[in-house]
Parts: structure tokens; sequence; C-alpha cells
């Protein structure tokens, strides 16, 4: 038997204001690609959707890519994250699940694994939706509930009660777990600092843990056989080198053994650090042209017009920072990111570096206010 384990596809994401639909459909379409290939059932651990109400277009997506996958025959497992709705998300699931479209949203079923099938093969998956202490506790009030942890591990030894003897057990879960874990700039942690961390103990039991939360594909425990696939794509610039992917199960003989099937993205995100004049010429950094890009200036000194310029050979571009000029000028980061998109703010911190003030500095944007009204007007064509 085959599985599938992909988690963090956060349909319905914006990075930077750059609406990200049609790369999302793009590695959704690998993921049914993969499934179609023989596969018994594909797991999604967690956070399905960006935002607990997520846009329109987003459910449409979503709702096509399990139906597509349904009807090649291939079971689905889907549990929500932090980022979802348990109830939206798990609408109709007792319909659905008749369907092969098993999506488990409440902790009441916790103990009860879903049995997959493929021709001698057998396969028990126990689901753990994302674990909000204080539902727990209001679901069960007689148990000593404290924290997230014993929550968590509540909840875990429900499952482990659960286990039948002689076939692989699986547990599907979004939690934050592992040693060295690597986070990136787009996960949210649980909880203020690390309490809303889980020590991979707690899992123990199973023949194999299918972790979602953190974008970064990794194993959290070896002990454990837990591992995290990552998210889909990468959805901040501290991912843009990871190459992500989707977990592939074999199970034969009641073993499993690991693959790993790479996703490709529509587009690379890349970060370039240099010189506003050395990007502009150098004609190595035109590979870029077609990535989501993040531009680290390592200029001190300001330029004028940089996002215009920049973005004339660069039209993805999403991000630039100056921390030189930041660092050594005592700029407001927000200051700066408002001065890039607008030409007088930027003329203004230009005037506040060489230290012009009063009447000095009106008489320098009168100069500046009555140029840049040439220029709209030349524009325009109102004037030669």
């Amino acid at each position: 038997m085959r599985l599938l384990h992909v988690s963090d596809l956060h349909l319905g994401k914006s990075i930077h204001g750059q609406d990200l639909e049609a790369d999302q459909r793009h590695a959704l379409s690998q993921i049914e690609k993969e499934a179609k290939r023989g596969c018994g059932a594909l797991i999604i651990a967690g956070d399905v959707f960006d935002r607990a109400i997520p846009p329109t277009y987003a459910i449409e997506m979503l709702s096509g890519f399990l139906e597509r996958v349904s009807d090649a025959g291939v079971e689905i497992v889907m549990i929500p994250g932090n980022h979802d709705s348990p109830e939206r998300l798990g609408f109709a699931s007792g319909i659905l699940s008749r369907k092969g479209v098993h999506i488990r949203s409440s902790y009441h079923d916790c103990g009860s694994p879903i049995f997959i099938e493929d021709g001698d093969e057998r396969v028990q998956i126990f689901t753990l939706p994302f674990v909000e202490e204080a539902i727990v506790r209001e679901f069960f009030p007689d148990e000593a509930i404290d924290d997230h942890s014993s929550a968590v591990g509540f909840l875990v030894d429900r499952m482990r009660d659960g286990i039948v003897d002689g076939i692989p057990s699986v547990l599907v879960a979004h939690e934050y777990t592992g040693g060295d874990v690597i986070r990136s700039e787009s996960e949210r942690e649980l909880l203020l600092g690390n309490q809303g961390r889980v020590p991979s103990e707690v899992f123990g039991g199973f023949d194999y843990v299918a972790l979602g939360h953190l974008h970064g594909p990794q194993v959290a425990s070896r002990e454990m056989n837990a591992r995290y696939s990552g998210s889909i794509l990468p959805y901040s610039f501290s991912e843009a080198e990871q190459e992500k992917s989707m977990i592939e199960l074999n199970i034969k003989n009641g073993v499993i053994n690991f693959g790993r099937v790479v996703i490709e993205p529509l587009r690379r995100m890349s970060v370039i650090e240099d010189s506003f004049e050395n990007i502009l010429s150098n004609t190595t950094y035109r590979r870029y042209a077609d990535d989501y890009l993040s531009i680290r200036l390592t200029d001190t000194g300001l330029s004028f017009d940089i996002q215009n310029r920049l973005r004339a050979i660069f039209p993805y571009l999403m991000d630039i920072q100056m921390p030189n000029l930041i660092r050594e000028g005592a700029i407001d980061p927000e200051i700066m990111r408002r001065a890039l998109d607008s030409p007088r703010e930027l003329f203004s911190l230009f005037l506040e570096r060489f230290g012009w003030e009063g009447e000095k500095r009106e008489m320098a944007f009168e100069v500046f206010d009555s140029a840049r009204k040439i220029i709209q007007r030349r524009q325009r064509g109102d004037i030669q």
C-alpha cells in the first residue's frame, strides 16, 4: 500500500499583496497527479486554509481537488490546523466520509481509527485536530487537563487504547514538537515562547506520526517515527532555499518505508543582496526576472525611484530592504517601506540625512514639488 502525507496548504494565502492562487493550483495538480499514480490514501495534516474564513476561490479550489482525487479511488484523511475553522472545515463531513473523504474536526473522533485497505495491506489512521486545551477541557470536564501538553497527551492516550494489534498505525496531528526544529517567518507560534511545544514522547506507540504545522520538511523524532512534510509552497523568504515535497509511505507486510516526492513551484522565491547600481547593471541578476523576489540593498545612501526602477527588471518583486541604511541612520523600518513607495517621503528622508531643516527644507520641497509637477505634465503630454 502507498500513502502520501502533505500539510500546510494555506489555500487563499497571499504574500506581500501577491495572490498565490495560480501557484497553489500548480502545487495541488502535482499532488493530485501523484495520488492518482496508485495511492491508498492522501493525508492532509492541517492548515488547509490560510485563515478561518477563506476566500471563495480557495474553497472552490479545495472542493475541486478533493473531488478529483476521490473520484480516482483515493481515500483522503484531513484534519484542521491552527489556521482553520474546525466547524467550517468539517461541514458535511459525515456525508463526505461515505465517499472516502474523511474530514476529522472533532476531538470525540480521536479514539476511532479510519481503516484503509489496498489489496492485502491494511492501515489504521488516527486523527488529532489542532488541540486547543480550553475546548478539550470543555468536552472532557472530568479530566485533569492543565496545559497544552496535557491536553494533547490525554487525547493521544485515548487513541492508543483504540489501536488494533497487527495493523500498522498512523497518527495525523498538527502540533509543534521535536528537537532542533526549523521554523520560518511564515509559521505562527502556537503560544508565546515554547508553551505550545509538545514533547515528542507524547506520540509514542504509533508506527508513523504524520505532522503538520512547521513549514520546513524535517524529522521531528526518529524514535517516534514522526515527520513534518512541510508546506506545499514557500510562504516566506526564509523558506526560499527549501525544496518542498510530499512524503511517500510504502507499506508492505506491515513494514513502512519512506520516500520523498518533490513539489516544483510555479515560481521560485529568491533573495538578492547587493548594491542598487550593481543589481541594475549586472546582467547575471536577470535570471531572477521570473522569480518572486526579495531584494536587500547594501547601500548606505539613498537613491531615487528605487521600487519602479527595480520592478521594471523584476516584475515579481515583493520586498525591498535596506538594512545598512536603517542601521546607520536609525530609520524606522516601517517609515523606510513607505518611503520606497512615495517619492516625497523618500526625498524627506534624504533631506533629514543631510540635516536640511527649517527654511532650507521648505525651499527644497518647493523645488521638488515643482519639478514633479513638470514631469507629470510631460508624461501626460500636456507640455513638450
